[in-house]
């Protein structure tokens, strides 16, 4: 019984002996690397810890595609090429047109549109009117604080550079304008805020605290209407008729700044030819006419702003005819010229217009010219084109 015992537990282990570690390790072939490398990335975890190789998908520097260089005679696309900058001015005489009031063209209203709706429309195309005004007058800020117009900012620095023929006549009023709407930007821009698309209801009565460079056609045509008004009611006033030039008449016409002396007002001569001229060229502002006419203020602070302001006109005259003459100056600056020698310029034509400052040139040139041989009045000659 032992040894069948024996002999069965040998016959049981030699049929099991082909499961032994070596007989596995002998019949298992051995993964090769790709295989052990793929086969462990299938694993959840392995993935989330190994990422299988992945080739580069850049391309080697030698076989990148270099453009040729752009040679000279290749124009640059559209997109790329930057807008031209401001200037100050068109020529000599003329400032750019960004000192003058954009375009505007308001829309038609067509058959069956509410009313409602066609001024809503109106009102948005004002409203882009003035933001591009303003736009316009920010760029020409820029070009104010660059070279060569940054030294001079201050009047007086701008007068000598005028008189010695550092700036033109152009530069001289682009400084002049656009200092002069800078500083009724911020009161505007409260209006503009607040009202929004009603402000153009609002502007022809508060034209003083408006920039020039966005007033309406109306508030010129209203300005210069009430400033024709103020002449014809100065005139009555102190009972000194005198004619104005235009009319379509130039010959015959008193084309002075007032070239009285002040020895002679203070006498008390000349009172109504200074309130008449003081009026007429806007020395003053309008509400101090009552006062003017009672004669309650002092004679010697309106003749000093009478003399300021004549001045002002003769040194642009001299420039206007250094820089080329009143023939050469554009419609629109004509306009403005005469505006300021309070002269109505409704309904006249454009040689009509130039004529009319040719004249006013030529007799201060006259005056100038006899003042300087008497020793009253410095500097160099005028130019000779009229």
């Amino acid at each position: 019984m032992l040894n069948a015992g024996r002999n069965l537990c040998k016959s049981k282990v030699h049929k099991h002996a082909s499961f032994s570690p070596f007989a596995l390790h002998h019949h298992t072939p051995i993964p090769s690397k790709s295989q052990a490398l793929t086969f462990t990335t299938t694993h959840p975890k392995a993935q989330s810890r190994r990422q299988p190789y992945k080739p580069s998908s850049r391309i080697p520097s030698a076989k990148r595609h270099i453009p040729p260089p752009t040679t000279s005679s290749q124009t640059p696309p559209a997109a790329t090429q930057s807008s031209p900058p401001p200037v100050a001015t068109s020529s000599a005489l003329d400032p750019s047109s960004t000192t003058l009031p954009p375009p505007l063209t308001l829309p038609d209203r067509p058959p069956g549109t509410p009313w409602y709706k066609y001024y809503f429309s109106v009102g948005r195309t004002l409203l882009k009117f003035y933001k591009t005004g303003l736009l316009a007058l920010f760029a020409n800020r820029k070009i104010l604080f660059q070279a060569p117009l940054r030294p001079h900012l201050l009047s007086a620095n701008a007068r000598k550079a005028l008189l010695a023929g550092e700036i033109t006549r152009a530069q001289y009023v682009f400084i002049k304008r656009v200092k002069a709407d800078l500083l009724k930007v911020p009161v505007f821009a409260v209006l503009l805020l607040v009202c929004g698309e009603f402000t153009a209801l609002l502007v022809p009565f508060v034209g003083a605290i408006v920039p020039k460079v966005v007033w309406l056609p109306v508030q010129w045509e209203r300005a210069r209407r009430k400033a024709k008004e103020r002449r014809e009611r100065a005139g009555k006033k102190v009972g000194y008729a005198r004619k104005e030039a235009g009319g379509g008449e130039v010959k015959g016409l008193d084309f002075s700044y007032f070239p009285k002396s002040r020895e002679g007002v203070e006498r008390g001569e000349h009172w109504n030819e200074m309130v008449v001229n003081g009026v007429r060229f806007n020395a003053w502002p309008g509400l101090w006419d009552p006062l003017v006419y009672l004669k309650l203020l002092p004679g010697a602070t309106l003749l000093k702003r009478l003399e300021n302001r004549a001045d002002e006109l003769r040194l642009d005259d001299r420039a206007i005819a250094r820089d080329g003459g009143a023939k050469e100056i554009s419609v629109e600056e004509v306009k403005l010229c005469l505006d300021a020698r309070g002269t109505d310029v409704r309904g006249m034509e454009e040689s009509e217009m130039k004529a009319i400052l040719g004249r006013f040139i030529e007799k201060n040139r006259e005056e100038h010219k006899k003042k300087r041989h008497e020793g009253g009045t410095k500097g160099e000659p005028w130019g000779s084109k009229v």
